[in-house]
């Protein structure tokens, strides 16, 4: 299970930080499901499942314009009809968490 956060323990999170709290706790709960993260993606509820993808157009946004980007329009969509990866929620975890969750096969 992922590390418990909280306000006294975690300093390191906030400092540049351009995500919040809400954004946080979403993320690690991702992180501490069980399953493939599709799956861990399938059992949040359709308003997680809008607020992840939200937080998927702002990753990538950041990232195709390398400073944060500020949207000014939204557009409403069904959860159902975006198709969210397992590359998608990596990237959210490694660029809000920190986390890599690059798995090698590794042969015994």
């Amino acid at each position: 299970m992922a590390e418990e956060l909280g306000w006294d323990t975690n300093d390191e999170i906030w400092s540049d930080n351009p995500y919040n709290w809400d954004d946080i706790i979403l993320v690690e709960k991702i992180v501490a499901g069980g399953g493939t993260l599709p799956e861990r993606y399938d059992k949040l509820t359709d308003e997680e499942k809008e607020h992840f993808i939200q937080l998927i157009v702002k990753v990538k946004g950041n990232q195709e314009y390398s400073v944060p980007h500020i949207y000014t329009e939204t557009k409403s969509v069904k959860v159902d009809e975006v198709k969210v990866t397992a590359e998608d929620i990596k990237l959210v975890v490694k660029e809000v968490l920190g986390i890599n969750l690059e798995i090698n096969n590794i042969n015994v």
